[in-house]
């Protein structure tokens, strides 16, 4: 089965850039326009893969949606995504120190690189049995 990615940036053009290049990749690709309109979207997906989320966005910001979706799947990967630098996060408290943040702007290439080394270090590595339909 093809990955399934989840995204959440609020940001039309970098959310059709994202669809694009990931979906080209071979991954599937949901997005969403706010944290909020992710979580529903969450709900009903029987599986994701990781997590491609802005920081902040209206309604719910992404280290928000992150928690949220981790309740429920505590394995769940997550890439940060934003303009900001991760000194400017740290001192609004937006995110914690050391998550994985991808700077805006971003091509093609080092987003999509990002993106694999989030979804294949941890499906395959850590949780074998967990993903038999992928084998």
């Amino acid at each position: 089965g093809r990955r399934v990615i989840l995204l959440a940036e609020d940001e039309p053009s970098v959310r059709e850039l994202v669809v694009q290049v990931l979906t080209k990749a071979g991954y599937a690709v949901v997005a969403a326009a706010d944290g909020r309109e992710a979580m529903v979207l969450a709900a009903a997906m029987p599986r994701i893969d990781g997590l491609l989320t802005d920081v902040m966005m209206p309604h719910v910001s992404g280290p928000q949606l992150a928690a949220a979706l981790r309740q429920r799947r505590p394995d769940l990967p997550v890439l940060f995504m934003s303009g900001f630098t991760d000194d400017v996060l740290g001192e609004r408290g937006a995110i914690d120190p050391g998550v994985d943040l991808l700077q805006k702007p971003f091509g093609p290439r080092p987003l999509l690189e990002r993106v694999v080394a989030m979804v294949e270090s941890t499906s395959s590595v850590h949780h074998p049995s967990a993903h038999p339909e992928v084998a």
